[in-house]
């Protein structure tokens, strides 16, 4: 990387097969503004991709963050304060305005108005340290969800008041934009429920087809980002997004589905059932705030949960407790209602048991005539990550997984 660069825009790349970005800003002592919107790749699902994005002595204060990016194994020097009169938090935009005169800020800046035609952070969130915000980005169900803009807080007597340029109303000289505002626009997730396509255009063929996402049991279910909605030649509506299904052909890439209800929900609950059920296999953590950080306590798969409401924290919901402990929304993880597995399980016909919830690397097998009973830790579905293949329900069991298939096990309870 250049050691005299100040502002850094990836947010236009294609990052869909990047398997590392490890050390990206190394040697640049002076980076003050850096663009990560809209990263994401399907060859990084771990934190090793990630270690040390930033160099030790960045100085970034202006830094827009996609929820794909995993800082919280990073470290920064924290920001001069007393350059900018910043008050030490850093904050989210919002419905604010942070807009800069040019790509090419000053570093020895005194004034915002040195590097900003505007300077007006609205948004709700707010972290204490840069360490606090990198800590934020863990890779979890709590990481912000959407592309973030965050910017040192400004105080009070420093801030540059201003509004967003307004659009002006279509006329028959000046006719409507066919395609979203993604200025504006507040992203969304959202989660396919039947069988869908991702399409290249709004109007949908086969030669404009991308991708088709089989029906997937609801832990399992593709999720897509909403970037925009837009109408087909014919008239009917679109959601432009961005596939965030792990393990798809096409994660990171943009497109077009069908917004009609009987194919796509919302990711996250929206209104409060009076009872959730933990879907997850590796079950969920309950926390004190709906921020969900600093996990309190531990609820295993197949846990019921009494509900009070749900919150809304940024684009995403929590469910808020009866025992006043908040939890994550997401339908990937908890579901309405009662969930009922079998707690114990008997083998009709030999059995064996595999390591895999794909049922490979047989551990141990099961005669017909020892009638064997198991005890049902949990379940799972095979070929989670595929987006051709639905996957079959499996059983967790005391050293691996059995069939969950009723011609050769049976509930005992």
């Amino acid at each position: 990387m250049d050691q005299k660069l100040v502002y850094l825009d990836l947010s236009e790349i294609d990052s869909s097969h990047i398997t590392s970005i490890n050390n990206l800003t190394q040697k640049c002592a002076i980076l003050l503004v850096i663009n990560l919107a809209n990263f994401s790749s399907q060859n990084m699902n771990s934190t090793d991709g990630f270690s040390n994005i930033f160099d030790a002595d960045d100085v970034v204060t202006d830094i827009t963050l996609s929820p794909s990016i995993i800082l919280n194994q990073t470290t920064v020097k924290e920001p001069n304060l007393s350059i900018g009169s910043f008050t030490g938090n850093w904050v989210d935009v919002g419905n604010g305005n942070v807009t800069l005169l040019s790509k090419t800020p000053s570093l020895l800046y005194h004034n915002l108005s040195d590097n900003y035609l505007y300077y007006d952070p609205k948004g709700s969130t707010s972290f204490d340290s840069t360490a606090a915000l990198f800590a934020a980005y863990d890779g979890s169900d709590s990481t912000p969800s959407g592309n973030v803009h965050y910017v040192l807080e400004p105080s009070d007597t420093s801030r540059i008041p201003g509004s967003p340029p307004v659009t002006p109303i279509p006329t028959p000289n000046n006719p409507a934009p066919t395609e979203p505002d993604t200025a504006t626009f507040q992203p969304f997730a959202v989660t396919a429920t039947k069988k869908i396509g991702l399409y290249s255009s709004k109007d949908f063929s086969a030669a404009s087809r991308l991708a088709w996402f089989v029906q997937k049991p609801q832990l399992k279910q593709p999720t897509f980002t909403v970037i925009g909605t837009t109408k087909s030649t014919a008239g009917n509506a679109r959601y432009q997004v961005r596939d965030t299904t792990r393990g798809s052909a096409t994660y990171g890439q943009t497109g077009y589905i069908t917004t009609q209800s009987a194919y796509v929900t919302r990711t996250y609950y929206e209104s409060a059932p009076e009872v959730v059920t933990v879907i997850n296999p590796g079950g969920i953590n309950g926390y004190n705030s709906a921020a969900l950080k600093q996990p309190q306590k531990a609820y295993k798969q197949g846990t019921r949960l009494t509900v009070k409401k749900v919150v809304t924290h940024n684009a995403t919901t929590r469910f808020l407790l009866t025992n006043g402990k908040y939890v994550s929304a997401n339908k990937h993880f908890v579901t309405a209602g009662q969930y009922k597995v079998p707690t114990k399980v008997q083998a009709k016909t030999a059995v064996n048991r595999y390591a895999t919830v794909n049922l490979t690397k047989k551990n141990k097998h099961y005669p017909k005539k020892a009638h064997a009973v198991f005890k049902v830790l949990g379940w799972d579905y095979s070929r989670g990550t595929s987006t051709t293949t639905a996957g079959t329900l499996r059983y967790r069991v005391a050293g691996g997984y059995i069939t969950a298939n009723p011609k050769y096990v049976k509930a005992l309870n």
